[in-house]
């Protein structure tokens, strides 16, 4: 039989109290790794800052979830948070989540926003033609004759792009 000990972290939350929160975890975790831990009746994001007390794991609660979606944050960029909570006498959570970018804050893992390509199909070829009063519409859809264009480049030459390739789309184009 074997007694899995339970690693303790320090986590810093994005709450109005100037300090760190233990919690426990069954694997060892990195300096700046994103996590997800109960506090209160909330879940909310932390960052764990280095390891925690050595106060009995019976009296911590548990680490619900590791983002493990993206490497831990650097721990230079840590040190300067760090600096800048004890220059500023504010709270090193707080800081440390005002200085991450919104989608990092949130207790969910990070995803890439897709930009999705399209292409005509061989009916949308062969059928595709638009009135010539729409020059726009036109050269948008002569490009999607040469070769599959992305939405974001779609855009550059017709900017309401997205409706018209989904009208195209919905027309079996």
């Amino acid at each position: 039989m074997t007694l899995s000990v339970p690693y303790t972290v320090q986590v810093a939350l994005d709450v109005p109290l100037d300090r760190c929160f233990d919690y426990t975890t069954s694997a060892a975790l990195a300096i700046g790794q994103r996590v997800v831990v109960p506090f209160g009746p909330r879940q909310l994001c932390g960052v764990v800052m280095g390891a925690g007390s050595l106060e009995p794991p019976a009296k911590l609660r548990p680490i619900q979830t590791v983002l493990d979606d993206l490497p831990p944050l650097p721990t230079a960029w840590l040190d300067l948070v760090k600096f800048t909570s004890d220059y500023y006498l504010y709270p090193l959570g707080a800081t440390l989540f005002t200085a991450l970018p919104t989608r990092l804050r949130q207790a969910k893992a990070w995803q890439a926003k897709t930009d999705p390509i399209y292409r005509l199909t061989e009916a949308g070829k062969l059928s595709a033609h638009c009135s010539t009063r729409a020059p726009r519409q036109q050269a948008l859809l002569d490009v999607l004759r040469q070769q599959p264009l992305s939405l974001s480049h779609a855009k550059q030459h017709y900017p309401t792009a997205a409706k018209l390739l989904e009208k195209w789309q919905g027309q079996g184009w």
